[in-house]
């Protein structure tokens, strides 16, 4: 009977994976790479602290090592799924083929950066262990830290793991920046201030003199 619940559990978890769309389309981690059949969910809530509200055109992009000191993404989602407007559930997808020398998805024992997108603000936040706060749920694997991509030919769900990020975003006033004169510049700017000078002291002398007429 056990057995039955928890191939149950399975089944459920992953029709949940494949029927289940997510809260609406992403439109700034859009460079995902092609699903495969290897994928970790990660589910959990995002919250925000100094002012700042969670919306659902907010996202988190989920990236690992390209081999070419550079990131790839291998997972995107929006926030606000299942009838919660602070939940999200993100699905990272890795390579099936690890043959070849181009990386297309994430390796097993890769590690998993989360990045959050603020539509708000057009801001890129990045999010560090600190920011996390992990949650047990039942049928669900605990998240441990570092985040790391488990290959497994059925999916592999964790959680909660639960995003609590304070947003603390600086407007600058802009400045208009005047260029640097050259020595040219400098001697004619010196030139207009001393001829401005004689100027007005000869036309207070003038009016002095007329004056006293």
């Amino acid at each position: 009977m056990k057995n039955i619940n928890k191939l149950s559990t399975i089944t459920t978890l992953y029709l949940l994976i494949i029927f289940t769309p997510p809260a609406s389309a992403v439109e700034y981690f859009t460079d995902v790479v092609t699903p495969t059949n290897l994928i970790n969910l990660y589910l959990g809530t995002v919250s925000f602290t100094g002012g700042y509200t969670v919306a659902t055109t907010d996202e988190i992009g989920v990236f690992v090592d390209d081999g070419n000191n550079g990131r790839l993404l291998v997972g995107s989602c929006n926030i606000g799924v299942d009838g919660n407007s602070e939940m999200y559930r993100v699905y990272i997808y890795g390579d099936d083929d690890t043959s070849d020398a181009t990386k297309t998805g994430a390796y097993h024992d890769d590690e998993l950066i989360f990045v959050l997108f603020k539509q708000e603000t057009g801001s890129r936040v990045s999010i560090s262990e600190s920011d996390f706060l992990t949650e047990t749920a039942q049928d669900l694997t605990e998240p441990s830290f570092p985040l790391k991509f488990v290959e497994s030919q059925i999916p592999a769900t964790f959680g909660y793991l639960n995003l609590t990020k304070h947003l603390n975003f600086i407007t600058y006033a802009k400045y208009v920046s005047v260029p640097a004169l050259n020595i040219w510049g400098q001697i004619i700017l010196i030139l207009v201030i001393v001829f401005s000078y004689f100027y007005i002291k000869r036309k207070k002398n003038f009016e002095n003199v007329y004056s006293i007429e």
